[in-house]
């Protein structure tokens, strides 16, 4: 697997995911009776498998020799079955590993929305980045949220919600398989809760990395 040598993986999260905005139905039928309507998700929105392309071509348009870190996307408050969905927009922050002074790195992020990729920031950056290889990225973000859903996450949003949600695809300090990190805080409580998952094999994974 091809990488660029990392460090400062945290500072590229500071960054933060375009913010994002999922749009459903909550008005409930004055029949009673009647069930709730089902919440919609904005037929813009995509995963992240599919809205890569896209994110793909505007970085090659930036440096041909760009290579994708990270992916990205948050839902405040969402509803359980609309997150499961795995739709959203998605940022994606791209690293040039040519040589610039100091030995910082270019780097830039691009939004994807409504299958339009928009590059909302360029900048120099302390540090190299690993590469995240897309063949060895092969779970995408439905399966990502289900299994964070599926342990312990669903609980969570039903106990705390107003709680934030944040998806983040990326390469780990060490080895060489991408993870999903899902990421669930409510900061009024603070509290939080985390899953990650293999996103080669969709293995959960209980190590810290």
């Amino acid at each position: 697997m091809k990488t660029i040598a990392c460090r400062g993986v945290q500072r590229v999260i500071q960054l933060g995911p375009v913010a994002l905005i999922l749009i459903w139905s909550t008005a409930l039928a004055a029949c009673q009776g009647t069930a709730p309507p089902t919440p919609t998700v904005d037929p813009g929105l995509s995963t992240a498998r599919d809205a890569y392309r896209a994110a793909a071509n505007a970085a090659v348009s930036w440096k041909s020799d760009a290579r994708l870190v990270s992916v990205s996307a948050s839902w405040h408050a969402p509803q359980p079955d609309v997150l499961a969905r795995g739709k959203s927009s998605w940022a994606f922050f791209f690293a040039s590993p040519a040589p610039q002074p100091g030995g910082q790195t270019a780097t830039y992020i691009v939004s994807v929305a409504e299958g339009r990729a928009e590059g909302v920031r360029e900048s120099i950056m302390p540090g190299e980045f690993r590469q995240l290889a897309f063949l060895d990225w092969k779970v995408d973000s439905p399966k990502a949220l289900e299994l964070f859903l599926n342990n312990g996450g669903l609980d969570f949003l039903r106990r705390y919600q107003n709680a934030d949600v944040q998806a983040r695809l990326y390469m780990p300090t060490e080895g060489n398989v991408p993870l999903w990190s899902v990421t669930a805080v409510d900061r009024e409580a603070k509290v939080s809760s985390v899953v990650r998952v293999d996103a080669t094999t969709g293995a959960l994974r209980k190590d810290g990395a």
